[in-house]
């Protein structure tokens, strides 16, 4: 089958259905997360990519963090390309390496496969209540380089073949203010993409 074979009913049903999953995901972290950014400012997105990291459909009130999640996916994609497996889940949020906009906005990744093959990424990206640094909030005027914005990670694992990968999580707790808060947040964005992929 070619892109011509695809009958315009049946495409725009696929689109319907896929802009219906980004929207039902968004409805599962703004109701999960406690952050006050993504709960009222409404600064999260939630974003569905081919295999490649190419852009499908996104949803969400924040429409940059589509750009920033096929730059995450396709950094996500070079780093663990032998090893990415069903039920992995990938975070980042450092902007020269995988992640949001700036170190605030985290993204959380997840592949998703049928019949053992991959075939599309979730990606949801929120920007959170504080991620380290030099001041609450990771936004200090006075910061002179990177390391005093945030606490950076490139694409980690959150989950290796479903199972949590708790060392992450506790170096994630060590290196944030609220740290239960961000956390929540952070499963917040979990949930999203898992509600997708489901």
């Amino acid at each position: 089958m070619t892109v011509h074979d695809i009958d315009p009913i049946d495409l725009e049903v696929l689109r319907s259905r896929l802009e219906s999953i980004g929207d039902q995901a968004c409805r599962a972290v703004e109701h999960t997360a406690v952050c006050p950014s993504i709960t009222e400012s409404k600064d999260y997105s939630v974003t569905i990519l081919d295999a490649g990291g190419g852009l499908i459909i996104g949803s969400g009130e924040v429409l940059y963090h589509y750009g920033a999640a096929i730059h995450a996916v396709r950094s996500t994609i070079a780093r663990h390309h032998n090893s990415i497996a069903e039920g992995d889940v990938f975070l980042s949020n450092d902007p020269h390496n995988g992640g949001g906009l700036h170190p605030q906005d985290v993204m959380v990744q997840q592949p998703v496969f049928h019949a053992g093959e991959l075939v599309a990424w979730i990606a949801v990206s929120a920007h959170l209540m504080d991620m380290g640094g030099m001041v609450v909030g990771s936004f200090s005027p006075e910061a002179t380089e990177c390391f005093q914005e945030a606490f950076r990670l490139p694409p980690v694992r959150l989950f290796r073949q479903g199972e949590e990968m708790t060392d992450i999580w506790d170096l994630l707790r060590t290196n944030v203010r609220m740290a239960e808060l961000v956390e929540m947040d952070m499963r917040g964005l979990v949930a999203g993409a898992h509600f997708a992929t489901a």
